[in-house]
């Protein structure tokens, strides 16, 4: 540890404002000098303008001369990887099968997804789409996860310094930016786990988890130990690793500039210190020798300084007061380690804070923007759904000279079938009034903050009924990609959904891309609705204005939705036909008037007139089970539509590709063998079956004091029950 010299005019209150004007006017000469924005070579980590990009897909880039090649290449250049075509994990640096491409548009990278699985950030999904770390920032998602916030969309809207070794990065700032890390240029860096620091490496011991000591499980990068007991079976070390990194390590969670650490020096005890900004280290500090991946920390209650690594620190915690400052030696403490700890933990207290007001401020200004998305104007399709077909158009008879050739009140045969003109074929031409949708001939709205349903659309003009507000825009999906995004974003936590449905095999997806409709909430009384117009050979869903509307008023529809299961979203509409809840069933409030513009109620003395009507009887509600029939777990379930039938089961429990629709009768109620109707049912399980195949397969025992059908599966788990009883 070595204290700082005392130089003429540093810390002194007299010269501290020419100091920070100094500082404004002119850099100082140790302030690291921000590199070229260009590539890094990926041979040498060199900078520089005159690279080649790999066209092969992996999109790395690399310097002539370390190519060996003078000329610039003619055609795409493809690097050797590429050129093979056997990819490699960016992880583990194998290229064994399989290796999957991360699903994000221009990143180029390839994984194992048992190595991607092991990055927090890292997302795999059941159709082995994968999603790396390498577009969320480490630092912002830890950060997150420790205010047990799901939601890391905020961390990837700023520009990110990647790693070029390995899957992990970080917004370019010294907030985030991993101390003693090397800053390539702005969007790239070598993170600590690949500079090979001088100081030597120890590891602490007792358990991070449970603070005991034992037989422990030491990180080969930094100080922290676990019992295998204490870990995650993820993180837990394969029996044919030699090294093994914890979690942390992994992610590349590593001290930033200001953190409150513990730091190990020689022989001395773990000592709380303050990670420095070098721009504020003092000469003879930064003077003294230091390696790659070393930077310099000021020890709390003496305030000298020092080099060090990650092989030597770790974070300080909330609780370390009462908990690993016992461990580390409290009996007997010496006076200065006593303020240290004092002052460490005002230190902390006051880091805390002002990162939570920073972090409140920075969700205060994104609430005052609507969540972004790509503005589009039409339809995009994304996957291979039926192609606009428009040898079945028929053009109308309208003429250019009439009053008002296709509008409304002509009797234009396209605009009676919801069908628009098509702009080449029409006998109008260019007066043609039938091609809303193709000019984007919609109302004048505005996006605006409502109290309770977020962000909504209102009118900015007055707006006729009939009229077309705005059409509803998004990517044109099926069913199973549909669900698939809808996995992927219940999986991050995202409770906002913005598909529309055109028809059975065709859904609107506009949460990534779409339109000002996508903004437009939902209502039980709306003053929009969707109608379908078919354009160009394609079908599009428009929303038409109900009734007149006032400018300013809010614009809403009724989204109708097909509630899943028992899983159903509340409803703040606030309007007087509300339902509450989001798929409710649409109450009817229709009643019937007679001549005398009263209620036709039933009458004994009315002379014959208006008989009593039979009442219906009423269908007695179906009170379904909570859990799934097949795992016996809860969530969302799809609900049997037979009348005496309370099963409900998991869609991933069924052998089904997609939710179905209509009337559904469960596995229960057909036979495991041929798939007729079953009569003999296992009380317990599914399995079930007709009379031709229920020999030898199910038969009735005594459960519980009461005669019931199982079938020998279930049979076969009672006795192994007993047995081991």
């Amino acid at each position: 540890m070595i204290s700082p010299k005392k130089v003429k005019g540093r810390g002194n209150k007299a010269t501290s404002n020419k100091v920070e004007k100094r500082k404004l006017s002119k850099p100082r000469s140790r302030a690291r000098e921000s590199p070229g924005s260009k590539g890094v070579c990926m041979l040498c980590e060199g900078i520089g303008e005159k690279l080649v990009t790999c066209q092969g897909g992996c999109f790395s880039k690399f310097h002539l001369e370390c190519l060996g090649i003078t000329e610039w290449p003619v055609k795409g250049f493809k690097c050797q990887e590429c050129t093979s075509g056997t990819r490699k994990c960016f992880v583990c640096g194998s290229s064994e099968p399989p290796v999957l491409p991360c699903k994000v548009a221009g990143c180029g990278k390839c994984y194992h997804d048992t190595c991607i699985s092991q990055f927090t950030c890292g997302q795999v999904s059941e159709e082995g789409c994968i999603r790396c770390p390498r577009h969320v920032c480490t630092t912002c998602t830890a950060f997150a996860i420790s205010k047990n916030d799901e939601n890391f969309d905020v961390v990837i809207q700023k520009k990110l310094a990647r790693c070029i070794y390995c899957p992990v990065s970080y917004h370019a700032s010294e907030a985030c930016l991993p101390a003693g890390c090397k800053v390539l240029n702005s969007s790239a860096i070598i993170c600590n786990k690949h500079l090979d620091a001088k100081v030597k490496h120890v590891n602490v011991g007792w358990c991070f988890a449970c603070s005991q000591g034992g037989n422990l499980i030491c990180c080969e990068l930094c100080p922290a130990s676990y019992h295998e007991n204490c870990l995650d079976e993820k993180c837990r070390p394969k029996p044919n690793e030699d090294k093994w990194f914890c979690r942390g390590c992994i992610d590349g969670k590593f001290p930033v500039i200001g953190d409150i650490v513990w730091v190990k020096i020689g022989a001395y005890r773990w000592w709380p210190a303050e990670v420095c900004n070098r721009k504020y280290v003092p000469d003879n500090i930064l003077a003294l020798k230091h390696g790659p991946g070393e930077f310099s920390v000021q020890f709390l209650g003496s305030h000298d300084y020092s080099w060090t690594s990650i092989s030597r620190i770790f974070g300080y915690e909330e609780e370390d007061i009462d908990g690993r400052a016992s461990k580390l030696g409290r009996k007997g403490i010496v006076k200065s380690f006593g303020k240290a700890l004092k002052e460490a933990e005002e230190k902390f207290t006051q880091r805390k804070i002002s990162r939570e007001k920073k972090e409140a401020k920075s969700q205060e200004r994104r609430s005052q923007k609507p969540p972004s998305y790509k503005h589009i104007k039409m339809n995009k399709l994304v996957d291979a759904l039926i192609r606009p077909n428009l040898t079945e158009y028929t053009p109308c008879s309208c003429k250019p000279t009439d009053e008002a050739p296709c509008g409304s009140s002509s009797n234009c045969i396209n605009r009676m079938l919801m069908c628009e003109c098509n702009s080449s074929m029409c006998p109008a031409g260019d007066k043609c009034q039938n091609q809303r949708f193709q000019k984007l001939e919609y109302a004048k709205s505005e996006i605006f903050k409502s109290n309770q349903c977020g962000w909504g659309l209102k009118s900015a003009e007055d707006i006729y009924a009939g009229t077309l507000v705005v059409e509803y825009v998004g990517e044109l999906l099926n069913e199973k990609t549909c669900y698939q995004r809808i996995k992927m974003a219940q999986s991050k936590g995202e409770k906002n959904f913005y598909m529309l449905n055109i028809d059975k095999d065709v859904i609107i997806d506009a949460g990534q891309k779409g339109n000002l409709a996508r903004f437009m909430n939902h209502s039980c009384q709306p003053n929009c609705e969707t109608h379908k117009w078919t354009v160009n050979g394609l079908t599009c869903i428009g929303l038409f204005a109900i009734d007149d509307i006032k400018q300013g008023e809010e614009l809403t529809f009724d989204y109708r939705l097909h509630a899943v299961g028992n899983d159903q979203a509340e409803c703040h509409c606030g309007s007087k036909l509300c339902r509450k809840y989001l798929g409710a069933k649409i109450k009817s409030t229709t009643t019937t008037k007679g001549k005398d513009g009263g209620n036709n109620k039933s009458n004994k003395n009315n002379n014959g007139q208006g008989k009593r009507k039979k009442r219906k009887k009423r269908k007695r509600a179906i009170k379904h089970e909570d859990e799934c029939y097949v795992c016996g777990d809860g969530g969302q379930l799809i609900m049997c539509s037979r009348k005496s039938c309370y099963k409900c089961y998991h869609l991933e429990c069924l052998t089904i590709d997609g939710i179905p629709r209509g009337k559904w009768d469960c596995p229960w109620h057909h036979c495991d063998i041929c798939g007729k109707a079953a009569n003999q049912l296992c009380s317990r399980c599914p399995n079930s079956f007709c009379k031709t195949h229920a020999n030898g397969r199910i038969q009735s025992k005594n459960s519980c004091g009461e005669m019931v059908l199982l079938c020998h599966q279930c049979i076969d788990d009672d006795q192994d029950i007993n047995k081991s009883n």
